[in-house]
């Protein structure tokens, strides 16, 4: 039985693996820190930053060196006599915020002490009439980050009114510029002109790391997280390697790297080795898979089980009409409505996007023409297992879970 304080020979720092931990240096993102520092510059002779939109896929330092050049901002105006300029930063991560008027009560909230949790049930004029009433009252210069801005889609009225605030007299002593960081390099470009003109007037690009910057990235990481001596010499290439080749996120490197420490370190090990990556890398992914699979909808979910159900009668790879025959059962002993054969084919076509899914496309027949078949990509028993936690399917999983056992696959 493991005891509070026996922490074990491995790790040593774990927060140096967490998300929220803020390097003090970035090497491999220079041209980018560069950048950012001339987004920021004015600001350190007593004048308004640019706005400027920061975008890349999730996990390449976007939001990191953001941080880092405003600590270096701060750290510089604290000690200067020359510049009489106080600077306040307020970061809003947008990631479960879907409208501009719920980002403007995010910031709101951000801003203003007398606000304990986001507003709800007022007009968003109101809402943005407060923001400017409390950037008043704080004055200097603000940098409003909007982290993950992405999520709003096409609603982009936050970024049009925060970053035309000054020119529009909304705000008069307040030096206002807005950094929006997104992980969608297509988002700027369905922006409306109007914002395109101001937040749009500097744009940085993060692309992916490859595997050599991702070692770097996790030995200077490892250096802080590890006692000394404990990683074998293929461990972190083979993290960084993993990571590069999926999409080259930093993140998900440092997650791997932080799993094999702890798998090691709860085994009881002394080292971590490449067993300890290679496990860590099957259990992420299968939570991850397990997630998405609870994430579905009831119509991806019933067209799932009917595969599921004739894999348990031994009944795949199955047509889509064959498919769809189960799925009006399934949908009919829930009591969801039934949808059209088209659709379930959609659904289906998604779920082997998901990976869920395995699609093949046969030609010929009695009929010729082309058909989709469809068979589980995921083992038959984690279908089960998840959707079992949900009341709706009882019925239906126990029906699947016999058959399967009749037929010795479970």
């Amino acid at each position: 039985m493991p005891q509070f304080g026996e922490s074990g020979d491995v790790l040593a720092h774990d927060d140096a693996l967490k998300d929220d931990w803020t390097p003090e240096e970035l090497p491999e993102r220079e041209e980018e820190l560069a950048e950012i520092h001339y987004v920021l510059e004015p600001a350190s002779r007593g004048y308004t930053p640019h706005n400027a939109f920061i975008y890349g896929p999730a996990g390449q330092g976007k939001t990191v060196a953001t941080q880092i050049k405003l600590n270096e901002l701060q750290t510089y105006l604290g000690s200067s006599d020359d510049v009489d300029a106080e600077l306040h930063t307020f970061f809003v991560n947008c990631a479960d915020l879907t409208s501009s008027y719920q980002v403007a009560g995010a910031l709101l909230k951000e801003i203003s002490p007398e606000w304990n949790e986001r507003p709800r049930g007022h007009g968003l004029s109101n809402l943005f009439d407060w923001i400017f009433e409390r950037m008043e009252e704080i004055g200097g210069t603000i940098v409003v980050v909007l982290d993950e801005i992405d999520v709003i889609g096409d609603d982009d009225t936050i970024l049009y009114k925060l970053s035309r605030a000054r020119a529009n007299g909304d705000v008069e002593n307040v030096r206002l510029s807005v950094l929006g960081i997104s992980n969608d390099f297509d988002f700027h470009s369905n922006l409306s002109q109007r914002v395109k003109d101001t937040l749009c007037e500097e744009e940085i690009r993060f692309a992916p790391y490859n595997a050599g910057q991702l070692r770097a990235i996790l030995s200077r990481r490892a250096e802080v997280a590890f006692h000394d001596g404990v990683l074998e010499d293929e461990v972190i290439p083979l993290c960084a390697a993993y990571a590069a080749q999926d999409n080259g996120s930093a993140r998900q490197a440092i997650r791997l790297l932080y799993k094999a420490g702890t798998e090691a370190q709860t085994a009881g090990d002394d080292v971590v080795t490449e067993t300890h990556v290679r496990d860590a890398r099957e259990e992420i992914e299968r939570n991850a898979l397990l997630e998405g699979l609870k994430n579905l909808t009831v119509q991806e979910h019933s067209s799932l089980l009917s595969v599921a159900a004739l894999e348990a009668n031994g009944h795949t790879p199955a047509p889509t009409k064959e498919i769809y025959s189960e799925y009006k059962s399934i949908t009919t002993t829930i009591d969801v409505d039934v949808t059209t054969m088209r659709s379930v084919r959609d659904h289906l076509q998604a779920l082997d996007l998901y990976s869920f899914l395995e699609g093949s496309k046969k030609t010929g027949g009695k009929r010729g023409g082309e058909r989709w078949m469809f068979e589980l990509n995921i083992d038959l028993n984690v279908v089960l297992d998840v959707l079992s936690d949900n009341a709706r399917f009882d019925d239906v999983v126990d029906d699947i879970e016999r058959s399967a056992k009749r037929n010795g696959l479970l």
